[in-house]
């Protein structure tokens, strides 16, 4: 999944067949950091090559704050990992619309 961060507070989390400056188009605001997210440790890392911006190390914060408020996410990405058949890229853009639909 991939992340920008606005203003330095507000976190959206989307799937990676959208652009970071696709995103950021649509919520508008300053990007202040972006990247990609790893669900299963809640990190954040890597950055937008096209809009120039990395991630930070107190996005990984922002992550599991919003985990805390957001419906069960561990027990979410245990089910659909479990439903993926194989490693497809199909079945992974599933399961990032997904986990998206949750955290958007």
């Amino acid at each position: 999944m991939k992340y920008i961060v606005i203003n330095h507070i507000e976190m959206v989390l989307f799937h990676c067949g959208m652009s970071h400056g696709e995103m950021l188009e649509r919520l508008g605001g300053k990007c202040t950091s972006a990247g990609f997210v790893d669900l299963t440790t809640l990190r954040c890392h890597g950055e937008s090559e096209g809009l120039g911006i990395s991630s930070d190390p107190s996005d990984s914060i922002l992550l599991r704050h919003r985990a805390l408020t957001t419906r069960t996410l561990a027990d979410e990405i245990k089910t659909v990992r479990a439903s993926l058949s194989d490693g497809s890229p199909e079945a992974l853009a599933a399961a990032d619309r997904r986990l998206a639909g949750l955290l958007i």
